[in-house]
Formats: C-alpha cells, sequence, structure tokens
C-alpha cells in the first residue's frame, strides 16, 4: 500500500503560502479553539490538533518556514506545478468554515459553524483580531457583536427568541453602559448605566404611548423627570439627593400650567399658574407655608400684588381700584390700612395716612377744580395743618386748633398780596402782616376784642 503524502501545512493552516505572520497566529488559534478537545468531541479531533500544532510550530518560526517553503517549491515542480488542491477543500468541508483571505494571506472575513450547527459570520482586521461577528444560536437567538482591537466586546445587538431585540454598548470592562430594548410589555426604552451598573439615565414608553425621561445620581435617586403625570398630561420636575422635589413644571387637564418651587423639606414656596377661575397668579410662601407674596390677574383683567406678613396678613397691596384705577396701600398686621395711594377716575392723584385706629392723620390729595392740596389731623379727625393751591395759583397754608379754628394763616389777599395773620381761640384776629400795593409791608396787633392796638409800616 503506497504511503499516503504528507498534508501542505499551508493547507493544514488553512491560509495563502504568502501569509504574513499575523495572518498564520490568528489562523491557528482559531483552528486550535475548534479542533480542541473541551470544544470538539469528535474522535479525530485530537489527531487533527496534533496536524495544526505541528503546522504552527514549522510556519511560525521563519527559519524553518524557508527551509520547508525551498521544500515545498521544489516538490511543486516535481509534481507538474499543481498543488493538492482537493485538500483544501476537504479541510474547509471538515472545518464546516469559509474564509475570505487576500493576496497577502491575511483573513478578512470567515464563516463557520459549531458543533451544534450554529452559524458565524466573522470580520477581522489586518492583525488577525476579530472586530465583529454575526452569530445564530438556535437557542439563545441571532446576535452580532463589535469587538475592540483587543478582542473585547464593545456593542452587541441581539435578541433571545421569547424576549425583545436589544442593543448594547459596554465598556472596556465589558459593563453594559447603554441599551437599547423592549420591556415585557414590548415597549421600547433606553438606559445608560455608570460603570458600577447603576441606572443613570432611561427614556422609555408605556403601555398607552405616554415617555418618560428619568436622569438619577450616583445612588439611584430621580434627579430630573419629564413625562406625563397620572391624568396624562406633561410634567417636568427636578428633585434633590434626597428626593424631594424642588421644581416641578405641570399640565393640568384644562390645558393649564403650573410652575412650582420647593425646598428641601418638600413644601411648596413658588407658585406660578393659574387660580380657580383661570386667571394667571404668582404667589410665594415662607417654610411655615404662609404666603408672603402674591400677584393675582382678576377675571376682569384687573391685577393684585400683595405682600404678607409670617402670619399671612396683607402688608402691602398694589391693585386697580373698583373703577379700574390704581390703587397702593399698606396695612399693619391688625390689618389696618395705615398708607394708601389712590387715582381717581379725571387722573388726579391722592395719598393718606392713617393711624392704628383707622383715623385720616395726614391726606394729600386734588381739590375738585385740580388743584393741590395737603392736611393733616389730630386723632379726633379735626383738620390742624393744610396747604392748598387756589384756581389762580395762589397758596395758602393754615394751621388750626383741636376745635376747628382757624390759628394761623399764610397766603396771598384778595389783591394778590401776601398776607400772614393769627387769631385766638374765639376767632379774633390778633396779629396780621400785610404787603401794601406799593410793595411796604404792614404789621398789625389786635387786642382780644378785636381792636387794632398798633400799627407798624414801612416809612414811604
Amino acid at each position: 500500500m503506497p504511503t499516503p503524502e504528507p498534508a501542505d501545512l499551508y493547507e493544514i493552516l488553512q491560509v495563502h503560502p504568502a501569509a504574513h505572520p499575523e495572518v498564520i497566529q490568528a489562523a491557528y488559534r482559531r483552528l486550535a479553539e475548534l479542533n480542541s478537545p473541551a470544544h470538539n468531541p469528535a474522535p479525530d479531533a485530537m489527531a487533527r490538533l496534533s496536524e495544526i500544532n505541528r503546522a504552527y510550530e514549522v510556519l511560525s518560526e521563519p527559519q524553518q518556514r524557508a527551509a520547508y517553503d525551498a521544500q515545498r517549491t521544489s516538490g511543486i515542480a516535481g509534481n507538474g506545478g499543481e498543488l493538492a488542491g482537493d485538500a483544501v477543500v476537504h479541510d474547509v468541508v471538515r472545518a464546516k468554515s469559509f474564509q475570505l483571505v487576500d493576496d497577502s494571506g491575511r483573513i478578512h472575513a470567515e464563516m463557520s459553524q459549531d458543533l451544534a450547527g450554529n452559524p458565524t459570520l466573522s470580520m477581522n482586521d489586518r492583525n488577525g483580531t476579530i472586530r465583529a461577528k454575526m452569530s445564530v444560536n438556535f437557542l439563545l437567538g441571532p446576535a452580532f457583536q463589535l469587538m475592540d482591537n483587543a478582542g473585547k466586546t464593545i456593542a452587541e445587538m441581539l435578541q433571545e427568541p421569547l424576549g425583545p431585540p436589544a442593543f448594547k454598548l459596554m465598556d472596556e470592562s465589558g459593563k453594559t453602559r447603554a441599551e437599547m430594548s423592549l420591556d415585557l410589555d414590548g415597549e421600547p426604552r433606553l438606559f445608560m448605566s455608570d460603570g458600577d451598573g447603576r441606572p443613570r439615565f432611561e427614556i422609555n414608553q408605556g403601555a398607552d404611548g405616554e415617555h418618560r425621561m428619568v436622569f438619577c445620581n450616583q445612588n439611584g435617586n430621580v434627579r430630573l423627570f419629564v413625562g406625563e403625570s397620572d391624568d396624562g398630561t406633561p410634567m417636568l420636575y427636578m428633585a434633590d439627593s434626597a428626593g424631594n422635589r424642588r421644581f416641578a413644571v405641570y399640565q393640568r387637564g384644562d390645558g393649564s400650567q403650573r410652575l412650582v418651587f420647593g425646598d428641601q423639606n418638600d413644601k411648596l414656596r413658588l407658585f406660578v399658574g393659574e387660580s380657580s377661575d383661570g386667571t394667571p397668579m404668582l404667589y410665594m410662601t415662607d417654610a411655615t407655608g404662609n404666603r408672603r407674596f402674591e400677584v393675582v390677574q382678576q377675571s376682569d383683567g384687573s391685577q393684585i400684588l400683595s405682600l404678607c406678613d409670617q402670619n399671612g396678613n396683607p402688608r402691602l397691596v398694589m391693585v386697580d381700584d373698583f373703577d379700574s384705577t390704581p390703587a397702593f396701600y399698606m396695612a399693619d398686621s391688625a390689618g389696618t390700612t395705615r398708607f394708601s395711594i389712590y387715582q381717581g377716575d379725571d387722573g388726579s392723584q391722592w395719598m393718606s395716612f392713617k393711624d392704628k385706629d383707622e383715623n385720616i392723620r395726614l391726606f394729600i390729595s386734588e381739590l375738585s377744580d385740580g388743584t393741590p392740596t395737603f392736611d393733616m389731623f389730630d386723632s379726633a379727625g379735626s383738620r390742624r395743618f393744610s396747604i392748598e393751591q387756589l384756581s389762580d395759583g395762589s397758596q395758602e397754608i393754615i394751621f388750626r386748633d383741636q376745635s376747628g379754628n382757624l390759628r394761623l394763616f399764610m397766603g396771598e389777599d384778595f389783591d394778590g398780596t401776601p398776607a400772614l395773620y393769627m387769631n385766638d381761640n374765639a376767632g379774633n384776629r390778633r396779629f396780621a402782616v400785610y404787603q401794601l400795593d406799593d410793595g411796604s409791608q404792614r404789621v398789625m396787633i389786635f387786642d382780644r376784642n378785636g381792636n387794632l392796638v398798633n400799627v407798624m409800616d414801612e416809612d414811604t
């Protein structure tokens, strides 16, 4: 029986005779793995592994490879210049693989099948490292993987037979950092994790079609939520590390909006939204829940601005009055108005100060003819001091006693010349200063009966 010709070493490793050393090394690793007893229970697996090791031992050492190439070349010439090409075909069939090789012998792609019949398609870089792999596991389902130059999986797309499809991105340690998939209800979701596997960001869709976007901190606490509230209206909120909502924007079922700021104790501190009648409003509260500042628009479009004390009592209010003219007032802790400014229908202004019993003590306004006036009152309501401007532009300053009697007058006389006079409590004029037509001054002194007792004139 003739001795069979020894198999070609390049055919054993399934590489081109001009293959680079790194290609030979990659081919060896792949074939050794396929024929390892741990993965291949076939009876001839050990024999094939021995052949593969022998071929790699020769072709991986430059001097031995050169000597083998010289011997192989002469053998080819003595055989009519033809290789035993059938050996390659048989080898491919036995290995259940197919390779794409360039002119330099580099394997760029390989299609193979494991012992269970699961097909795999892989693509290599110039160093023979697998960079992409597509496989089908009849038990686990199809999968597609991308590897880095160290052979570690950095991206994966797979679908289990009974599960939803998923796309994953991994870090250098193999941990999943981002994943897009469908949940158990078949709704899409995307989440990202940190290096410790804790979820930090997630977008998912609920069964009713609503979307939610969530940011979490390193402890897994929700810090930002964008989605829909229980009634299906959109909402956004931010929370602190303790889970307290600090900022939120809501939309109610009627389409109105609410913007809310809370404190570290989850108490509402600022509200911007609409009141029960649909008009806009803004208010701020203190840590105990009392409203301290409020802006409200009434149904007629007028505005009310209020500042309140720690007991919730309005202390300062700016508002449109009942006749739609602006008004401003301040109140004490008992709710008594102490200071107010109003505007009349004709555009005139009046300002008043009141005491704790709500009596007017100071009043500044315009008279019915549009001239300004200034009045001060005592606690009994008696006018004690006033400044008025007459329609002709002249001024009057008047002091009165507690009975309302005129005691001091400074102003202009009937002919437009300045005058000053004082009265006693009986109304008698006791002292007067006049300016005469020629511009000279006259001082007059009267007794309690009104009799003139002294006159002083300028020497004309």
